[in-house]
């Protein structure tokens, strides 16, 4: 017997509007967990939402809860802050090329939105936390989301990236003082790789390659 195709077929606007709430819920609940297990759990159930029902109203919701918990986490629950990096990554890596997988616009608003929640995340951590693995896992999900950039020519999210080194270096100091310095150092050699896989994609992203050069000069 030949076998069927299965044709996706995206949730009526009932069962969108109901999801959408249940989002909020779950983020409230991933807030008020005391063990982390518990708050990695809900974790995961976000990101199978968005693998199984996303729709661009539901992903939507799901990066704006992710939004919220990035500041929260990152101002004082570095475990879960370094988890929602992780997490974040998850919303974004089934993008693994333009011969494999497409990206449309509402697609390219999903990577741009990640970012801006893993600039959240490492301001914030930069700011208050101090800490080191939670910013190497921010960090992380940079890189890969750059690699995404460059694999799709997307300039624009190469752009939003470059923002999360831009204001996390400011953060880390207070009136030019610096006040976490393995935190800078972390960031300028992460952004140093940046410029080396910038350079080898041969890409000519002249604006890209000035603001690199504002954050790691030559």
């Amino acid at each position: 017997m030949a076998a069927q195709r299965r044709v996706y077929k995206p949730p009526s606007r009932a069962l969108q509007r109901e999801l959408i709430g249940q989002v909020d819920l779950v983020i409230c609940q991933i807030l008020a967990a005391k063990e982390h297990a518990r708050r990695k759990e809900l974790l995961d159930l976000l990101v199978q939402l968005h693998l199984w029902r996303g729709t661009t109203k539901i992903d939507k919701q799901i990066v704006e809860g992710f939004s919220h918990l990035a500041v929260m986490s990152g101002l004082s629950i570095p475990r879960l802050a370094r988890e929602l990096a992780i997490k974040t990554w998850e919303l974004c890596w089934h993008f693994v090329g333009p011969h494999q997988v497409g990206m449309d616009s509402s697609d390219m608003r999903l990577v741009i939105a990640s970012a801006d929640v893993i600039e959240s995340l490492a301001s914030y951590n930069c700011i208050n936390a101090k800490n080191v693995p939670a910013l190497n896992a921010a960090l992380a999900t940079a890189e890969n989301l750059f690699d995404i950039a460059l694999w799709y020519k997307r300039e624009k999210i190469a752009r939003a990236v470059l923002l999360i080194y831009k204001e996390s270096l400011k953060c880390c100091s207070i009136e030019e003082q610096v006040e976490f310095a393995e935190g800078k150092r972390v960031l300028l050699n992460s952004a140093r790789r940046l410029a080396r896989k910038l350079r080898d994609s041969r890409l000519k992203w002249l604006t890209v390659e000035r603001k690199l050069r504002q954050i790691v000069p030559h």
